[in-house]
C-alpha cells in the first residue's frame, strides 16, 4: 500500500527561515547585505551578475539597464 505524502512537512522544507535581526555588516566586513540577507561579497557579486544576465536575456534589457536593476538588491530596493 502506498504511503500518503506529508504535505505539511514537504511545504516546511520550502519555507524561508525565520528572519533574525542581523546587524548590517561594517565597512571592513567581507559581508554585504543583498536582498535582506548578509552574504559574502563574492556571492553578492555573482548573484547580481546572474540576475543581470537573466534580465538581459529573458526580458531583452540592455546590459547597462539589467545591471542597474540587478544591483538594486544591494540597496534593499524592490525592482
Amino acid at each position: 500500500m502506498a504511503h500518503k505524502p506529508d504535505w505539511g512537512a514537504l511545504g516546511a522544507l520550502f519555507q524561508p527561515p525565520p528572519t533574525a535581526d542581523v546587524p548590517a555588516p561594517g565597512p571592513d566586513s567581507d559581508l554585504v547585505m543583498y536582498r535582506g540577507e548578509a552574504v559574502p561579497r563574492w556571492l553578492a557579486r555573482d548573484l547580481v551578475q546572474e540576475r543581470a544576465a537573466i534580465f538581459e536575456y529573458d526580458v531583452g534589457m540592455s546590459r547597462a539597464d539589467a545591471e542597474a536593476l540587478a544591483r538594486r538588491g544591494l540597496r534593499h530596493e524592490s525592482p
